[in-house]
């Protein structure tokens, strides 16, 4: 599987086809060949960065910014998302550069339905982690 096959086959669902009854829109990202824009539709404002490697399939969801977050409760905000990480659901925190993120991973074995439930759980999860950390942020 590359980035063309899985961008064809996720323009292509529709809700009757989806087992996560949710549609998507793909763009390839400039000067990152390897990797693709998934947005769900009606979520379009938190896409989800995919590469497929060699070895897995990542998906990336940025949450925010170091600086969005208030200074004197970064260590509080990092203690509630520790917390989070085992009841969250196929997804965990990281951190790239300055900017907070969910992450999924998926073997290169992965169908185009396992892809489509990652991506819809990663963006709910998403949704989520925002709402509840919310009173961390500027």
């Amino acid at each position: 599987m590359n980035n063309e096959e899985l961008a064809l086959h996720l323009n292509a669902v529709t809700e009757e086809t989806s087992k996560t009854s949710k549609t998507f829109k793909t763009s390839p990202v400039l000067g990152a060949e390897d990797t693709l824009q998934v947005d769900v539709i009606g979520r379009e404002e938190i896409p989800t960065f995919i590469s497929i490697t060699e070895g897995q399939i990542i998906c990336i969801a940025y949450l925010f910014d170091k600086n969005e977050v208030i200074a004197d409760r970064i260590h509080e905000m990092n203690d509630a998302m520790l917390k989070m990480n085992l009841p969250l659901q196929l997804s965990c925190f990281t951190i790239v550069d300055d900017k907070y993120a969910l992450i999924g991973q998926l073997s290169t074995n992965a169908s185009f339905e396992d892809i489509e439930e990652e991506i819809s759980t990663l963006s709910d999860n998403t949704l989520s982690v925002i709402e509840n950390l919310n009173e961390f942020l500027v």
